[in-house]
């Protein structure tokens, strides 16, 4: 019965995708997708009655959805939409996405306890997990840390730092157009590195250090990388699973989705890189720098889970 309804109406459906596409502004384009908009919505409330479990009801419910902030949602100013970007739709896109931010964070945490386990069983083969890190390796063997230069030139160190998880953000994100491949390789390196980072530095006595670094401004430097990674599965998984919209609709869709994650990141890093330079690397005691690590945590993930909520 869904099946006969879907081949019914697809054709239409997929007009009304067409025309949330186009950049013609014209009159006749815009009364068009008027009445198709209003078919749409027809459409919807049967299907919520007749197949509220199926997913052309989901489809249904994204396309009017989709075309309702198209007719309707008012012009504001550039000020006023940054606001109201991160007061709802920001947090909101992250709940929807959730479950491609838990993938990248597992596929990280399940490369760093490879990595970490077998360095602490062989530290030999850490360089295998941190190519080009002889000098680090080195400073770590005497008892040293290869952060401790970032006190001279704390401004500089978090320029670079900011510059460097942003790239790091968005090679995640546009990975997703080739299929999540570089997205994929990015957070395994990612967890490859640091799980070989963590068990060499706890095999020559430096653990602490490490750590007491990584407290203040590693919740929120993980977490923005686990945001792009997963803005960039978001982008795959449209790519390769269209579902009932066209591959051009749901990469469009899907791309969408991804900038507006990606560009909710960038306020994040740039206060990841600030604690990462001027924190992290300071004389505070390590009790401090856990607890400006934690105070930002739970904020991030109170503001996260809870910012943008429709009221009941």
């Amino acid at each position: 019965m869904v099946d006969r309804y879907v081949l019914r109406r697809r054709e239409d459906w997929a007009r009304l995708e067409t025309l949330l596409l186009t950049r013609d502004g014209s009159a006749t384009v815009l009364e068009e997708l008027g009445w198709r908009y209003r078919q749409a919505s027809a459409d919807l409330a049967l299907a919520r009655r007749d197949y509220p479990t199926e997913p052309v009801t989901r489809y249904l419910n994204g396309l009017v959805a989709r075309a309702e902030r198209q007719l309707y949602v008012p012009r504001r100013d550039g000020v006023r939409a940054v606001l109201d970007f991160y007061a709802a739709t920001f947090p909101r896109l992250f709940r929807q996405t959730f479950r491609y931010t838990l993938a990248a964070f597992l596929l990280c945490f399940a490369t760093f306890l490879t990595s970490y386990v077998t360095v602490l069983v062989r530290p030999t083969l850490v360089e295998a997990f941190v190519p080009g890190s002889t000098e680090t390796i080195d400073r770590v063997k005497h008892g040293e840390t290869w952060f401790d230069a970032i006190n001279q030139e704390p401004a500089l160190a978090a320029s670079q730092i900011m510059t460097n998880n942003i790239r790091v953000t968005l090679l995640c994100y546009a990975g997703g157009v080739l299929v999540g491949i570089p997205t994929v390789l990015v957070l395994m390196q990612n967890g490859f590195m640091l799980g070989a980072l963590a068990a060499f530095t706890q095999v020559y006595g430096v653990s602490d250090q490490l750590w007491a670094f990584v407290a203040a401004h590693g919740f929120l430097e993980l977490s923005v990388i686990f945001i792009g990674g997963g803005a960039g599965l978001v982008v795959a998984h449209g790519l390769l699973f269209p579902g009932l919209q066209t591959r051009r609709a749901a990469i469009a869709d899907a791309g969408r989705t991804a900038v507006l994650l990606a560009f909710g990141c960038v306020p994040l890093l740039m206060i990841a890189g600030t604690l990462e330079g001027f924190v992290s690397p300071s004389e505070l005691p390590r009790i401090v720098k856990l607890l400006v690590g934690l105070t930002t945590g739970v904020l991030l993930y109170l503001y996260l889970g809870l910012v943008g909520r429709e009221k009941s």
